[in-house]
């Protein structure tokens, strides 16, 4: 279950750039997820995103072409980076306030089944919950 929440995190949020102090390969900072996934973290030295972009000078163009990915340099480049002067912030795509809640969370993670159309016309706000009742015990054959 956690590899699933941490899955849809990573897939369903943003980080967008203010201080550049988020990782270049591991943030998923341009949308569409990581440069690098995370088995790859041992393999290549973490960077910061401020370590290879100034606001005076844009991206370090020898690092972006020695160390990036080939199929990825033309994302990094051509990547909109939301320069202020606050910190790094996680933004949540499933909410217009861009804020993460447990409730949104767990409805995404949770697997539904789907609705009887007859319970759903059972249990009405318009039908009387004697009747509901009454009819859901003829529905499930009991006989309490």
């Amino acid at each position: 279950m956690m590899v699933l929440v941490k899955d849809l995190f990573r897939d369903s949020s943003q980080v967008l750039i203010g201080s550049r102090d988020s990782s270049l390969w591991f943030n998923n900072w341009q949308g569409d997820g990581p440069i690098l996934d995370d088995h790859e973290k041992g393999q290549v030295e973490d960077v910061q995103i401020n370590e290879v972009f100034s606001n005076a000078h844009g991206w370090n163009l020898n690092f972006v072409n020695s160390w990036v990915p080939i199929e990825a340099c033309h994302k990094v480049l051509k990547a909109r980076l939301f320069l202020e002067d606050d910190r790094d912030k996680i933004i949540w795509f499933s909410s217009s306030s861009g804020l993460v809640t447990t409730k949104q969370a767990f409805e995404q993670i949770r697997r539904r089944k789907g609705t009887l159309l007859s319970r759903k016309h059972i249990w009405s706000a318009r039908i009387l919950i004697k009747k509901s009742c009454l009819v859901c015990k003829i529905l499930n054959r009991s006989t309490y």
